[in-house]
């Protein structure tokens, strides 16, 4: 199940809310620690085949609190947290030797190894980054709950086994018509885009149909993938809506056949994302979105843990690179719309990509 976390007290006849989220039943692929599986978030039924997706926390409109994200894994898996003292080992993706700037703290609830919460705090993000931190990748390790298992894991275990959590510092204002449309039959390499939430948040068939149950209303949820160097992956996104949405289509890039894309962090077109290729769904033109990303990034030489051996390895440090999708009523260009001050009639669909270091700081490389 996945559930809110809802910490509630009146301040002045306003409600204080704590927003969170607890995702539990936590699997891990052939005892694999690099596949988790998230079974109470992302529906693997419709999620496209291949591609690893990982939990996402868009910040919307306005400041928030602290947030509180509660892992569990699931008791029969052979995994348990790394944290041996009872606070939770996490890395940056962007710098895997140190912590993200806004972390509070990742402790065990009730000793357990396999419940961890996680706080963050946006505010202490911002003023260690200086201005906005608008994406935060990170990783949560794990290992094997037996010690042989832990002293067999592989390098893609050693240098990206755990859970992951992005938070995405991205105000944005929510879609002005709120309709959703039942998810029907799932597509194969599809996500399904299947119209707004009363809360104008795009909703998705990738997630399972409970996700925004209580979820605050300045968070949302967005597709988050997890793809190594050298790999690449690749699905589809419909705008699978309901009849009163049925003016809306993908905006395509001017003098060109591909549909728009906005950068977030960084800005600009991402590099490895080679096409955004438009196509009809349900006898609409442009209610489709073939997306397919290389994960070629530049190599850096980085040292072996072999010190007996002067060899170098290829490597690559951590990077997350986040953009948009954006859909409008073709009437308008969505630059335009937004500068007109009517952003809530562009819709934004917000996938992000994480790719994990190739090499861990004690010098266990990946090679592509």
């Amino acid at each position: 199940m996945i559930e809110t976390l809802r910490g509630e007290a009146l301040l002045d006849q306003e409600e204080l809310v704590i927003p969170g989220l607890k995702i539990t039943g936590i699997t891990f692929a052939d005892g694999d620690l690099s596949r988790p599986r998230y079974p109470s978030l992302i529906n693997y039924e419709r999620a496209p085949e291949g591609v690893q997706f990982e939990p996402a926390i868009q910040i919307m409109e306005v400041a928030v609190p602290q947030l509180h994200i509660q892992y569990e894994i699931d008791p029969a898996q052979p995994v348990i947290f790394d944290a041996p003292d009872g606070n939770v080992r996490v890395t940056s993706v962007l710098n895997p030797e140190g912590t993200p700037a806004g972390l509070v703290s990742a402790k065990l609830v009730d000793g357990d190894r396999r419940r961890c919460e996680l706080v963050w705090d946006q505010e202490k993000a911002n003023e260690a980054f200086g201005g906005p931190n608008r994406i935060a990748p990170m990783r949560l390790h794990c290992c094997h709950s037996s010690e042989l298992r832990e002293l067999s894991s592989s390098p893609v275990e050693q240098v990206e086994g755990g859970v992951y959590l992005t938070i995405l510092n991205r105000p944005e204002t929510p879609f002005e018509i709120r309709s959703v449309k039942e998810p029907g039959t799932p597509l194969e390499s599809t996500i399904k885009i299947l119209g707004f939430d009363p809360e104008g948040r795009p909703v998705y068939d990738l997630f399972q149909p409970e996700v925004l149950e209580g979820l605050i209303a300045y968070l949302a949820l967005e597709p988050s993938l997890r793809i190594r160097e050298g790999q690449i992956s690749s699905f589809s996104m419909v705008l699978d809506l309901p009849p009163e949405l049925e003016g809306i289509r993908f905006e395509l890039e001017p003098k060109r056949n591909a549909v728009r894309v906005v950068g977030f962090e960084p800005q600009g077109r991402p590099f490895q994302l080679n096409d955004t290729t438009p196509g009809d769904f349900g006898g609409l033109p442009n209610r489709k979105c073939f997306v397919e990303w290389y994960q070629e990034t530049g190599r850096q030489y980085c040292s072996t843990s072999n010190s007996n051996e002067a060899r170098k390895c290829y490597c690559t440090k951590g990077q997350v690179t986040s953009f948009n999708l954006r859909a409008t009523d073709g009437e308008n260009f969505s630059d335009i719309l937004i500068a007109r001050g009517l952003a809530h009639r562009v819709a934004q669909f917000d996938p992000t990509v994480i790719q994990p270091p190739n090499c861990t700081s004690s010098g266990i490389c990946i090679t592509p």
